[in-house]
């Protein structure tokens, strides 16, 4: 494929992390835009912050922004602002994953608060669930442990 496709590539597979879809697909389009690195980093905070785009896809562009190297500094203060703030559990349960995998120490306090005051539970099967206060507190764990 030529770099004449690459736009359209890129829009499609845009398209795609927002509107979900077959999990294979989704996937695929992840780890495309992944090698894109920070070409893809301001389209992926616009559809994170987004909040007319439906949690999954704003989700999914957070996980694919974790996974970008080297990550941006404006990267990590949209994570932040997504787990003091935002109305849905499954963005805050998402961005404070990605703030432990990302490691910036600068999201403490913020994992700290969400730590010790987020109430959001997400069910991601029947019987189990996961807690936006206990990810918070396992992500701060790890950046605690890496002084």
């Amino acid at each position: 494929m030529g770099h004449e496709d690459e736009p359209a590539e890129q829009a499609d597979d845009l398209a795609l992390l927002v509107s979900g879809g077959d999990r294979d697909d989704v996937y695929t389009a992840m780890g495309r835009l992944r090698a894109r690195g920070a070409l893809v980093a301001p389209a992926l905070r616009r559809i994170a912050g987004e909040l007319t785009v439906a949690a999954g896809g704003r989700s999914r562009a957070i996980d694919t922004l974790a996974r970008l190297t080297p990550v941006e500094p404006d990267t990590t203060r949209l994570l932040m602002a997504l787990l003091a703030d935002d109305e849905s559990v499954l963005v805050r349960w998402t961005a404070a994953t990605a703030l432990g995998t990302i490691g910036d120490r600068l999201a403490m306090p913020v994992l700290a608060q969400a730590a010790s005051a987020d109430e959001g539970r997400l069910e991601v099967s029947p019987g189990f669930d996961v807690s936006v206060r206990q990810t918070a507190a396992s992500a701060l764990a790890r950046l605690e442990k890496s002084k």
